[in-house]
């Protein structure tokens, strides 16, 4: 199990979570979850084998302590949970045997003490361990709103992001948010902001942006405040 974890597919997790690009992780992912699935399948099998025997009692797949191999699984499981955190979803005895991992002595208080991901102090910077900043991100996006470039606004915004305010409404999708920002822009073609100040949020991937806006050159400048969040493959999640 230990060598399995530190070779072929399951080996690459790591290096998907805290070296490539998050658009490279992003690209990668499918294939890679393709060929690992089945490997995670089979640990999930044993582990249901296992403990269906009346022989062996306990949570992890050496009875009531775990063999050193299991946490190098545990290590790989992990970076999965944050690659796709879904994928343990249709494997439910692996997720129940990694919560019983969480929990042991030692390793429950390195996970309540490590640094966290996505917030700027661990991992390759640009990856996805790494994580965007949030106030360049929101910075980047008020930049293209300004040149009015939905096409690259679009490859920055969540599949499920939500967009919220007080003019144009409550908007739900990507899909949604766009057609919302189209007819706007077609609207306003001269519409321009200008940020005035930006700061970090209360969450670790907000932005809060104070800004003024001008709709053409013969409107009152409107001063606003913008809410920022990103999800943690550093797309933007919501806008308020």
């Amino acid at each position: 199990m230990f060598n399995a974890c530190n070779s072929g597919p399951l080996a690459l997790a790591m290096p998907l979570a805290n070296r490539a690009s998050i658009s490279e992780s992003k690209e990668q992912l499918p294939e890679w979850m393709s060929t690992t699935l089945p490997l995670l399948q089979a640990y999930e099998n044993s582990l249901r084998t296992i403990q269906k025997s009346s022989a062996t009692t306990g949570p992890f797949f050496n009875g009531e302590k775990p063999h050193y191999g299991e946490f190098g699984l545990f290590h790989v499981v992990d970076l999965i949970r944050f690659l796709d955190p879904s994928t343990l979803d249709t494997l439910p005895m692996l997720q129940a045997w990694s919560v019983s991992m969480s929990s042991l002595h030692g390793i429950k208080e390195y996970l309540s003490t490590r640094p966290q991901a996505c917030t700027w102090q661990i991992g390759m910077k640009g990856s996805r361990m790494y994580g965007v900043d949030p106030i360049e991100m929101a910075q980047t996006y008020f930049e293209l709103s300004n040149i009015h470039d939905m096409a690259s606004i679009r490859t920055h915004l969540a599949s499920d992001t939500v967009y919220d305010s007080s003019g144009t409404g409550l908007h739900h999708g990507i899909s949604a948010v766009m057609d919302m920002m189209s007819c706007f822009h077609e609207s306003y073609k001269d519409v321009h902001w200008e940020i005035t100040g930006t700061r970090r949020g209360e969450e670790p991937l907000e932005a809060i942006v104070d800004f003024t806006m001008k709709l053409d050159a013969n409107t009152e400048t409107i001063t606003g405040v913008e809410t920022i969040k990103l999800n943690q493959v550093g797309e933007i999640a919501f806008i308020k």
